[in-house]
């Protein structure tokens, strides 16, 4: 220090907010104590290195407290008295890493060094990380971690997933259908009518006709391809069962919709897709979940005597990768369950039917969630388990057609709000701050 006095860190488990929290103390030319500070989050944090840096101290170390599974480089910045200005975690996406900031460099930036068991290249790794730099500069840039720049990717996957949903199936009703139909046909007429009139102008004829091939013959042909991909209801088939009461065509679609949903929250968590221990856990986590879901609608389904059967969506798969990909929030499902003659049944029964799927992805959700708190690898299946399920539960319940939570909300509009409304406000939350 520039006063001749000494700064030190370490760690304690005495005080502060978590399990192990980062302690720095200053002294000063002779060892007298001038100051103590702790810093850190809820679980581990620890201090290994300090760096005094104009108009303030660097510390370094590692932290579990800001990843649910996972350590980080951990780094806080305070002015002189260890009043802390910031902190932030640094790492590789689906990296654990261990160690601390170890060199600071002619151009201001931070060396820091650590091992990792991700690669699996050995059994341990050395790991290093250069943070901030630049001529001038002596502190590395604080992470944005403002709700507003984490709720944006949540939020913006919400709102596109529903609206995209809402859109699709206005569109594909048949009643829609008809009307643009003669709609089309209607201003196609007026176009022809409107050309005979002014058949010396050949650009306003070429207009007239473009438009009116488009609204007769493309819109057409438009509705009818949405309809066969995003039907207004889906048709339940009575086929042979092989397995789990599960029809061929069924395990297929399962399979299918496991896999899809499985690298989309891959792509969405922004982890490696080509590792095989990754790949295969996320499949077979989306697995259980699409299972468990569809056996719960195929219970009660035949509870009432009517027909079900698990169906892949396209509009589903769609709005899940576009959600995934763009916002890195997955909101949307690749399959659906298609139940028949449900019009036989009082709205109460087809509130039954469809709200036991969304209740048992949500109940599923719970034992998840308990396994984060665990840490490593066991964090790392809750997670995944608790965020699956969650968002099945919560687009499931969306109160359009032809999500579970349409019939419930039929049934009961006042019911189905005040399940809703606190199942996606807890969606919100653990996807901005857990998963």
């Amino acid at each position: 220090m520039p006063d001749g006095g000494f700064v030190l860190s370490g760690q304690t488990d005495g005080r502060g907010s978590g399990l192990t929290d980062f302690f720095a103390v200053r002294t000063d030319s002779a060892g007298n104590h001038l100051w103590n500070k702790t810093y850190g989050g809820s679980k581990n944090d620890y201090g290994y290195s300090v760096f005094h840096v104009p108009n303030g101290l660097i510390f370094g170390g590692s932290s579990s407290s800001f990843d649910p599974a996972l350590s980080k480089i951990y780094i806080v910045a305070t002015d002189e008295e260890g009043n802390q200005l910031w902190d932030s975690t640094f790492g590789l996406p689906s990296t654990n890493v261990s160690g601390s900031v170890q060199l600071h460099n002619i151009d201001g930036s931070f060396l820091a060094v650590g091992n990792t068991n991700t690669y699996n290249s050995g059994s341990d790794d050395l790991i290093a990380i250069r943070i901030g730099g630049g001529v001038g500069s002596n502190l590395p840039l604080p992470a944005d971690n403002s709700f507003i720049q984490q709720a944006a990717g949540p939020a913006a996957a919400i709102v596109a997933g529903s609206v995209i949903g809402l859109l699709a199936v206005a569109l594909a009703s048949p009643g829609n259908a008809l009307l643009a139909a003669g709609a089309g046909k209607a201003a196609s007429s007026a176009s022809g009518g409107e050309t005979e009139t002014r058949r010396g102008f050949r650009i306003n004829m070429l207009v007239d006709f473009v438009t009116g091939y488009f609204k007769t013959h493309i819109s057409s042909k438009f509705f009818k391809v949405l309809g066969k991909f995003e039907p207004e209801k889906g048709v339940a088939q009575v086929r042979h069962e092989v397995f789990l009461t599960f029809s061929k065509y069924e395990l297929g679609a399962i399979t299918f919709a496991s896999v899809v949903l499985g690298i989309t929250f891959l792509i969405a968590s922004k982890k490696e897709l080509l590792q095989p221990d990754l790949l295969v856990l996320y499949i077979l986590v989306a697995g259980l979940v699409v299972i468990v879901d569809d056996l719960m609608h195929r219970f009660a389904a035949r509870r009432y005597k009517v027909t079900s059967e698990y169906q892949f969506w396209w509009l589903g798969t769609g709005i899940m990768l576009f959600t995934g990909i763009l916002f890195g929030s997955v909101f949307g499902l690749p399959a659906r369950t298609a139940i028949n003659n449900t019009e036989k049944l009082t709205p109460k029964q087809r509130a039954v039917i469809y709200g036991i799927g969304p209740t048992t992805s949500f109940l599923v959700f719970i034992p998840f969630l308990l396994l984060i708190p665990a840490g490593g690898f066991i964090a790392s299946i809750g997670i995944l388990g608790a965020s699956m399920n969650l968002l099945s539960a919560v687009y499931s319940f969306m109160p359009f057609e032809p999500m579970d939570g349409n019939k419930v909300y039929r049934w009961k509009r006042p019911g189905w709000l005040v399940a809703f409304a606190p199942l996606l406000a807890l969606y919100f939350v653990m996807v901005i701050w857990v998963f």
